[in-house]
């Protein structure tokens, strides 16, 4: 991170990326400069590094991805304003955020998926029972039918408010 934004222009802009636009308008980016100290201490330094798996670009990155709206490609025009050695941790840090994104996204395809055939299985079941017990099927036919048991089939027919045709 600290030889990330000892380029001034990349500080500039990450600043003015990143801080709120309250906080921004209390600077003046004009006057940044880099300096060669740290307010890091040795034993700050070792729990930083416990903190954050000694990696502390790569949890920046996927902090800066994760609370901002920034669109790939000005994400993308970003990364190739980087020096090459940051741009290639950059590119890995990225790349495995997409890999999570992709896995959730699979993830949360298949669940919807599954959840929409037991909606549309309990649809049909239901649609079963309905018209099964409006023409006079018995409750033992129509548990046989959906495999429900009998308390089952008359909590459908109750919950729909169906009565039996008489004609």
């Amino acid at each position: 991170m600290k030889s990330l934004l000892s380029d001034i222009d990349i500080a500039r802009d990450f600043l003015k990326t990143f801080l709120p636009e309250r906080l921004q308008v209390l600077l003046d980016f004009q006057s940044l400069k880099a300096e060669q100290t740290t307010f890091v201490t040795p034993e700050s330094s070792d729990t930083l590094a416990q903190t954050t798996g000694g990696n502390l670009l790569k949890e920046v990155i996927v902090y800066m991805v994760s609370i901002t709206k920034i669109p790939a490609r000005q994400w993308a025009e970003m990364v190739k304003a980087l020096p090459a050695a940051i741009k290639e941790e950059v590119m890995s840090t990225y790349d495995m955020i997409l890999q999570e994104g992709i896995q959730k996204g699979r993830q949360g395809l298949q669940k919807g998926i599954q959840e929409g055939l037991q909606q549309g299985k309990e649809k049909n079941v239901n649609e079963v029972v309905l018209r099964g017990y409006q023409n006079g099927v018995s409750f033992e036919i129509l548990c046989l039918l959906t495999g429900l048991s009998e308390e089952e089939v008359k909590a459908i027919i109750a919950q729909h408010g169906v009565e039996e045709d008489k004609g």
